[in-house]
């Protein structure tokens, strides 16, 4: 299993960043934009999803996210 940051990007350039485990990238792309729709009362239209980092999972690993 592995940990993926992964950066969506809106038609409107919105950028949102989803963390999830998955198996695989494939997988990984598909619960982010799962994620994306259930989190968002109306999701925009994604324009764009690419994998940022991906971790293999152990006890300690993370991520650390930048705030505007």
């Amino acid at each position: 299993m592995f940990l993926y940051k992964v950066e969506i990007v809106t038609v409107e350039n919105e950028s949102f960043a989803a963390i999830v485990l998955a198996e695989s990238d494939e997988k990984a792309f598909s619960y982010a934009e799962s994620q994306f729709r259930r989190q968002l009362l109306t999701p925009p239209a994604i324009k764009e999803i690419s994998v940022v980092e991906k971790k293999y999972v152990e006890k300690g690993k993370g991520y650390i996210l930048e705030t505007r």
